[in-house]
């Protein structure tokens, strides 16, 4: 029974091959749809996750959680105590860094007057906060009043970033010699102007300013940034290290889940749509089919043929539909999405459940779709139709 009900569906998808190859074709098209999508999102996510941690903000700053910080005469920021807060093993580099008020700059006694940033900072720290040297060296004889500058902040001074290195500047009054320029980084213009002295040299030379506030910079692996924050402030100020805060990157992690949210949504908003388009096309066949058929339909109840068996063999065709959609669209579909992220260069990754279900889909909403018309058939009055002109 089965069997017939089966063969007999076949047979009416060949007489009708035409009709029922646009149905496999636009439901192949939606599920291609899906399935392109969530291939595509599989191999997204993983590209999104190599970008994230690759990015993934690797500094951790230390701070005085009181309302005064951490000025640049604070015991915290001795050479001993740099010493050891860069001892930690998790810490794989770092430094001292504060920020002086703007400083009085001359190029000689008497010369003009200019204002710049001045931050005081170890190489390390420089570099974290995104200072290149282009030309020249870092500060290096902790012994000599000795600093780096932007080359912004040279322009300021009306001075080439191609000067002759070393030269001399007078910040607040102290001879200072200027040993390289450094190209900051565009993503941190708080620094694009500044003049770099070694943490020796403005303790030393320009010690009157002690509301400079700063702390440390350090770099540490992002698994490692929890430890850091236990052990550093003990390492910075052992007799209290409440008085030391830790200042950790945001966890890109969030941001990551929320991009991705963002992604599976619109994917299954977009699947959802392909879906309903296709059970719409193979609704539309099979409703086509049965006006067509009426009088066939109407001739087989009336040589015994009961209503049951037409309308599975309607739904039957309506699911053979269906597989074929479903099939065809998930070769489609994983072709396109492999093709996709080989052209982005993506790594290749597979959604495992989305092409069982995609066919899974296909067959159950062919079925869907055929029982509509399967009860239009029941309705049909044999007598009716054969007695109609």
């Amino acid at each position: 029974m089965v069997g017939a009900t089966f063969a007999e569906a076949a047979a009416q998808l060949r007489l009708r091959s035409g009709r029922s190859f646009v149905s496999v074709v636009l439901g192949a098209l939606a599920v291609a749809s899906f399935v392109f999508l969530q291939t595509a999102l599989a191999q997204s996510r993983l590209a999104v996750q190599a970008v994230f941690d690759q990015r993934r903000p690797r500094t951790v700053w230390l701070m005085s959680r009181e309302p005064e910080g951490m000025v640049a005469t604070d015991p915290a920021l001795s050479a001993e105590a740099a010493s050891r807060v860069l001892a930690l093993p998790e810490v794989s580099r770092g430094g001292r860094f504060w920020v002086h008020r703007a400083g009085e700059v001359r190029r000689w006694v008497g010369g003009p007057r200019r204002t710049l940033p001045v931050v005081a900072a170890d190489r390390a720290a420089a570099e974290l906060v995104g200072a290149r040297l282009a030309r020249g060296r870092w500060p290096a004889d902790a012994a000599l009043a000795q600093a780096v500058i932007t080359a912004p902040a040279a322009r300021r001074l009306g001075l080439s970033p191609d000067v002759a290195l070393p030269f001399a500047l007078l910040v607040e009054g102290a001879t200072i010699s200027v040993v390289g320029v450094v190209a900051p980084d565009p993503a941190r213009p708080e620094f694009s102007g500044v003049l770099y002295l070694s943490p020796e040299t403005a303790v030393t030379s320009i010690a009157a300013d002690d509301n400079a506030v700063g702390g440390y910079v350090l770099e540490a692996e992002p698994d490692d940034q929890p430890r850091v924050a236990r052990a550093a402030p003990l390492a910075a100020r052992p007799a209290a290290p409440g008085r030391v805060g830790v200042l950790l990157p945001p966890d890109p992690v969030v941001l990551r889940d929320l991009v991705e949210g963002r992604l599976r949504i619109v994917v299954f908003g977009v699947g959802a749509v392909a879906g309903v388009l296709g059970v719409v096309s193979v609704a539309v066949n099979s409703w086509t089919s049965v006006v067509e058929r009426r009088v066939e339909l109407a001739t087989r109840m009336a040589l015994g043929s009961t209503a049951r068996r037409l309308g599975s063999e309607i739904v039957v065709e309506a699911s053979l539909v269906g597989l074929a959609a479903g099939l065809l669209g998930v070769t489609a579909g994983l072709t396109g999405g492999v093709l996709f992220g080989a052209l982005h260069a993506w790594p290749m990754a597979f959604s495992a459940w989305s092409s069982p279900l995609a066919v899974a889909a296909g067959v159950l909403a062919g079925a869907l779709a055929g029982l509509v018309p399967a009860r239009q058939t029941a309705r049909v009055d044999p007598a009716l139709v054969l007695r109609a002109p």
